[in-house]
């Protein structure tokens, strides 16, 4: 028995609110629910849009759809050419990833 019940994945836009302002950024957020798990986990990675930057491992906020979660931010991986910063959600995931149509489908 699979401990994977479903799973969704969406790219989405958002910002990254830091303490100097908000950093455009390109998501790729991934939400699962487990068997035996009442609350779904989420998780995903950013990419800045347009600035070089760094970002220290910790936790932040990140805004999407005028809405904001908590994050906690990983030491950031190269992805191709590009470098990422992979992310743990906390709390409840976006409502357009944890709605009862995704979690059935």
């Amino acid at each position: 028995m699979s401990l994977l019940i479903n799973e969704c994945t969406v790219a989405t836009a958002g910002d990254l609110v830091l303490s100097s302002g908000s950093l455009e950024i390109r998501c790729q957020i991934t939400v699962e629910w487990l068997r035996g798990i009442a609350e779904p986990t989420w998780y995903g990675y950013f990419v800045p849009v347009s600035d070089d930057i760094r970002v220290l491992p910790g936790r932040y906020r990140l805004t999407l759809a005028d809405t904001t979660f908590e994050i906690l931010v990983r030491r950031p991986a190269p992805l191709g050419e590009e470098l990422c910063f992979p992310f743990w959600g906390l709390g409840r995931p976006p409502a357009a990833l944890d709605s009862d149509a995704a979690h059935d489908a």
